[in-house]
């Protein structure tokens, strides 16, 4: 038998009669496991950290099934279709959507702050509280890392890329309030590079959360806590435009795909749109109830994606500023946003990496398909009607959740001969889901007048029925016998006295009639 253990740094070993037959080589990350254990011809591992490694007989890793992800700082699409992952920790983490089988590329010594990708050329860059920067590029299945960018004094906050294939450059912005632009390494690299910074603005007054590139390349966008967002010229870093209006700090800033404008969201609880050409505040969204803390736009600009602290994600019509929906999966601040053709993927401090998908035009046509049945239906009432099948026509009314039409119905039924004894078989038969909405109908009812003493037969017909003894024992209908009662006393009394009133009106007459004679 072979036996595998653990050493204090992290470092498998398999064992078979006291003998050492094979030690894994020296991991990148020392690892720290709680449980070992084998699994088919390898080894199932479990760390303290809730993550389950499936290593094969030469202990190299197989799959790595992460149980527990921290906070998820920021969301980028990888290559093959997978999510880049910041975590809160020094490592990044690539996710297949499939089989949630996660690698981890590790390049950092301080938290990993922000990352974005660029998949057109396979690189995605990182950047860190170490005050660095790192470009990695994909390569079969994976990223190996190519160049390091150093030059911040301080925690760098975000990375972008260039979105055209041409002239392919990275801006990072940092805690050291300064805004950089890189060239990063062309061609295959085989070694690491450090890569050389293009220029240096100083961009803001206080920390720097954000910096985004516009679609064409041309801008530069940065968003700080004070209060402010910058647009910069991406050749030289020229300062173009400041947006004023905010009240708290800056989280956020996006370029829209389609217009010149620019999206911003801020700890005061706003997300504004503004227009590029005079850098003004043309629509503000409000609605969050804490700091809005990232935005994308979606639907080709038509629509806005923002979350919050609270955990809750918006989706905003950008022409009418209204919210059109309301999403409610996290339970702690909401970091990361994706939008992407299914839908929108989101994370955040609750260690929930939540995927939604557009369900518009499902629901659409599901209200159509409703819409034409019950046109259906409600033709199919008005016949019954039409052939006096009025038993038929009551219960299809009663489902229908169609009170005046019910209503209707039972007129016409007491208009007949035997009317109170048809209405009293018919309600013998009904369910007592039937029966509570008869009821729900007749508080309805009776609270107008006109409709009183239709409401005054069906409710003697009910209780006469044979459902009278489980109506007295059903606790739910409660709330509809006391909604009954005080108009029904208000009723009686109105014609108690109407009736005092028309007998003194016939004694009168009566009266004047002596007289007379």
């Amino acid at each position: 038998a072979v036996v595998s253990t653990q050493s204090t740094g992290g470092v498998l070993r398999a064992w078979h009669k006291s003998k050492c037959v094979l030690e894994q080589d020296t991991p990148s990350l020392k690892r720290e496991y709680v449980r070992l254990m084998s699994y088919k011809d390898g080894v199932l591992a479990v760390t303290f950290d809730q993550n389950i490694l499936i290593y094969n007989k030469e202990l190299k890793v197989e799959k790595n099934l992460i149980g527990y992800n921290d906070e998820i700082i920021d969301i980028k699409p990888a290559f093959e279709g997978n999510l880049a992952l910041a975590t809160n920790s020094e490592q990044i983490r690539i996710v297949n959507t499939e089989t949630l089988a996660t690698s981890v590329l590790s390049g950092h010594t301080g938290t990993v702050l922000s990352i974005d990708t660029n998949l057109e050329h396979g690189l995605l860059a990182s950047s860190s509280k170490d005050a660095s920067v790192v470009i990695w590029r994909a390569d079969a299945g994976s990223y190996s890392q190519i160049a390091t960018c150093t030059g911040h004094t301080s925690a760098v906050s975000g990375v972008a890329w260039s979105h055209l294939q041409e002239n392919i450059f990275l801006v990072s912005v940092s805690c050291d309030l300064t805004l950089k632009l890189w060239q990063p390494p062309k061609g295959n690299v085989n070694k690491l590079h450090k890569t050389k910074c293009v220029y240096t603005v100083k961009a803001h007054e206080k920390d720097i959360n954000c910096v985004t590139v516009s679609p064409n390349d041309k801008f530069i966008i940065t968003g700080s806590l004070d209060k402010t967002a910058k647009v910069w010229s991406a050749d030289k870093g020229n300062l173009l435009g400041v947006l004023r209006g905010h009240k708290r700090g800056i989280w956020s800033a996006r370029f829209s795909p389609v217009d010149q404008c620019v999206l911003t969201t801020s700890g005061d609880a706003l997300v504004k749109l503004w227009r590029l050409a005079d850098y003004s505040c043309i629509r503000t969204y409000e609605g969050h109830a804490s700091s809005v803390l990232n935005c994308q736009f979606t639907s080709l600009g038509r629509q806005i994606v923002s979350c919050c602290a609270d955990g809750l994600i918006k989706v905003w019509d950008t022409q009418t500023s209204e919210c059109v929906t309301t999403l409610d999966g996290h339970t702690d601040k909401c970091w990361a946003l994706m939008v992407t053709e299914e839908g929108i993927v989101s994370g955040a401090a609750d260690s929930l990496l939540c995927f939604w998908r557009d369900v518009t035009v499902e629901e659409e046509e599901e209200e159509i398909r409703e819409e034409e049945l019950q046109s259906e239906q409600q033709q199919e009432l008005r016949n019954l009607v039409f052939n006096e099948k009025y038993a038929a026509a009551f219960a299809l009314s009663l489902s229908l959740n169609m009170p005046y039409k019910c209503l209707g119905v039972a007129q016409k039924i007491l208009e007949l001969e035997d009317g109170k004894a048809q209405l009293r078989n018919l309600i013998d038969n009904l369910q007592m889901d039937q029966i509570e909405s008869l009821l729900a109908y007749l508080a309805t009812w009776n609270t107008n007048s006109k409709h009183t003493i239709i409401a005054q037969n069906v409710l003697f017909a009910l209780l006469s029925s044979g459902q009278s003894q489980s109506l007295a024992e059903n606790p739910k209908l409660r709330v509809h016998w006391e909604a009954l009662i005080p108009y029904t006393e208000r009723h009686f009394e109105r014609l108690s006295k109407l009736q005092q009133q028309s007998t003194f009106l016939q004694y009168t007459w009566d009266r004047m009639k002596l007289s007379e004679l």
